[in-house]
């Protein structure tokens, strides 16, 4: 740094600052000059260059020829001695040369300042750009994340469904194979009117053997809820050996009903043995023959 900038800096500060040593004002003057701007830095020194240019030339002399006699005096002397009009031109040409070098300089700071700027916008938008960029990783790894849950979710459901349905199936093949099965009997009227045939009909759950596949079995129980509930549809006239609670065949309806209930949540390929055995269609069988006016005492006895 030159040693005039810094000089200039310390007389600024002397006369500013009150009770400060010498050394701290350098300092404060080191410090303040280290941050200007290259620009004005330029600007400042091309002024002081100029000044002294001008000064110079200002106490230069100048020598005319009067009455043959050379006379030389300083050009500042002929500047003031001069007309109003011409005093105002030259230092509006001064003037002029300096404004015309701090326009220069004014045009290129703000240059630099807008290259600045724009530096500034394109790592904004690097940055932006990362930011981004790490959202829509962290979103990515959120929806697998999720997306694994859910399959694990599902999995553990389908889990649990499955070891219900074999629970299930394991307890209406018991229910079906049971010696202890409490039957029941009812008297139907075959038709409306007075008179008609009338029959005993039963659940035969002696078609059921421990022979049986679970297929044989469920298409087995298939045939006889339907023929059962088509046989059902009759006037019930009398229902004989009415077991208490009809405990077997609520213990069976339910069954059938929880085996359909569990549907959604089986993995695929028990999800085809229920499409197989029909299983939906037994448990709207069980609900249809589970009707109270089929298990009363007496039934409605139509006329």
């Amino acid at each position: 740094m030159s040693r005039p900038a810094v000089w200039i800096v310390f007389a600024y500060l002397w006369w500013t600052i009150d009770d400060k040593p010498d050394d701290v004002l350098k300092r404060y003057a080191h410090r303040y000059w280290s941050g200007v701007d290259g620009l004005i830095k330029f600007g400042l020194a091309t002024t002081a260059i100029f000044l002294v240019v001008v000064i110079g030339f200002a106490l230069d002399g100048t020598c005319k020829v009067i009455d043959g006699e050379k006379m030389c005096e300083m050009r500042f002397l002929v500047l003031m001695d001069a007309p109003a009009n011409e005093i105002g031109d030259t230092l509006a040409g001064l003037a002029g040369g300096l404004a015309f070098l701090w326009l220069v300089v004014t045009v290129l700071l703000q240059g630099k300042e807008l290259a600045a700027q724009r530096k500034e916008l394109e790592l904004t938008r690097l940055e932006m750009m990362g930011q981004r960029e790490a959202a829509q990783n962290l979103a990515l790894a959120a929806a697998e994340q999720a997306d694994l849950a859910r399959q694990q979710n599902t999995a553990l459901l389908e889990e649990r469904a499955s070891a219900t349905f074999d629970r299930l199936l394991l307890e209406i093949r018991k229910m079906l194979l049971s010696d202890a099965w409490e039957g029941v009997d009812w008297l139907v009227r075959l038709d409306e009117y007075e008179g008609a045939e009338t029959k005993y009909i039963y659940f035969d759950y002696s078609a059921f053997s421990d022979e049986q596949s679970t297929d044989d079995m469920m298409s087995r129980l298939f045939i006889e809820f339907a023929k059962w509930a088509r046989e059902l549809t009759g006037c019930v006239l009398y229902t004989e050996r009415l077991p208490m609670m009809r405990n077997d065949f609520r213990r069976l309806f339910d069954a059938l009903k929880l085996l359909d209930a569990q549907y959604d949540k089986l993995p695929q390929d028990k999800k085809l043995l229920c499409n197989a055995w029909m299983v939906s269609n037994i448990a709207a069988l069980a609900r249809e023959v589970e009707k109270p006016e089929y298990w009363a005492d007496f039934g409605p006895r139509r006329n």
